[in-house]
């Protein structure tokens, strides 16, 4: 499985199945997940180059109210530290997106090669 199945997998169930990759869909059912990729960065060795790669995701928590956005962020800290114990938390900041009239949870995690 890749990196990206691996943590839709985890988080699904936070979200009764919607974990979008990139693009979250119109009109879906809050609350939802968006999965972006940022970066992914060879992790080179003394050797060279290796064929492992680290990752930096962008995980966006979409609902309709703030409160349920607090709630779900700790599901969701616990979710992607249970899947990858290595999982680095960069980033948590709150935004409202006023176009779709919904919270934003924005979580960017460095997710390691293991």
């Amino acid at each position: 499985m890749s990196l990206e199945s691996d943590l839709i997998a985890a988080l699904n169930p936070l979200v009764g199945n919607r974990v979008h990759l990139a693009i979250l869909p119109l009109n879906v059912t809050m609350p939802a997940i968006r999965l972006s990729v940022i970066a992914v960065t060879p992790d080179n060795t003394v050797c060279g180059a290796s064929d492992l790669d680290d990752y930096r995701v962008q995980i966006d928590v979409f609902g309709p109210n703030y409160g349920a956005l607090v709630a779900l962020r700790r599901l969701v800290f616990d979710a992607v530290d249970a899947a990858f114990p290595l999982a680095i938390r960069l980033n948590d900041m709150t935004d409202y997106d006023a176009d779709l009239k919904l919270h934003r949870r924005i979580i960017e995690v460095q997710i390691p090669a293991e």
